[in-house]
């Protein structure tokens, strides 16, 4: 999705400079999850950084990028936010299209990349969880504090750390 968002923002840009409305070079391009999730799934703050150069209000650079944006299939909107951020929102079919990628390509979906797996690099991490009370009666917490242990595990072993699980009944 990154990528994908990076590049319509490249070419928007691109188009704007080549129609006029915009004149500084293309800086690097920040994507992130914006903070209230009503403004859409990613977020950047490239009019923020074009301001300076440009010499104009961020929001009036974003609302020139965003009038210069090609949509794809994958985007179902964009919008302007606060004091400049681009707001996209995925279509659908985009999310229908990675959870198949996700289910097709099964556990290999989920592995890190080599180089993330140094994040833990061996290391030992002892993972305490499902302390049920003995004397008392079990719970649905207490189910859930086992698979959320276990998740936690899963995710260390995940980053490349060597993971003991202790829990007790």
């Amino acid at each position: 999705m990154k990528d994908l968002i990076v590049s319509i923002l490249r070419d928007a840009i691109e188009r704007a400079r080549a129609a006029g409305q915009l004149a500084a070079g293309i800086p690097s391009i920040g994507i992130e999850a914006p903070r209230d999730s009503a403004h859409g799934d990613v977020a950047s703050n490239v009019a923020l950084t074009l301001a300076k150069a440009e010499r104009k209000p961020p929001r009036a650079i974003a609302e020139i990028i965003k009038s210069h944006v090609a949509m794809p299939a994958e985007v179902s909107e964009v919008s302007v936010a606060g004091p400049g951020f681009i707001n996209f929102r995925m279509s659908p079919p985009y999310w229908h299209s990675e959870m198949r990628r996700a289910a097709s390509a099964g556990r290999a979906f989920w592995k890190p990349r080599p180089w993330d797996l140094r994040l833990g690099a061996g290391k030992k991490v002892q993972v305490e969880f499902l302390s049920a009370n003995p004397t008392g009666p079990l719970t649905v917490g207490h189910g859930r504090n086992a698979v959320l242990g276990d998740a936690i595990a899963r995710l260390y072993e995940a980053a490349g750390f060597d993971v003991t699980r202790e829990y007790y009944f």
